[in-house]
């Protein structure tokens, strides 16, 4: 059976209210499979090397991203 994966929703991700716009989830990563190419853009996922250790969901306040 293959890892979980990393999956932002994205009506439930609000950038803004991250401090300085900067994506927590995208600081946790281990892999920094999350990508934010600016402050207060939303983060991406490049899901295929994702490790499935769920920091990212931990660290995400707004609770937008999820293991699936």
């Amino acid at each position: 059976m293959p890892n979980q994966m990393a999956v932002v929703d994205y009506r439930q991700c609000h950038p803004e209210e991250c401090e300085q716009g900067i994506c927590l989830a995208v600081i946790a990563c281990p892999k920094k499979i999350l990508r934010q190419e600016e402050p207060f853009e939303m983060p991406d996922p490049f899901a295929s090397i994702c490790l499935g250790c769920g920091k990212c969901v931990q660290a995400c306040p707004m609770k937008a991203i999820q293991l699936v």
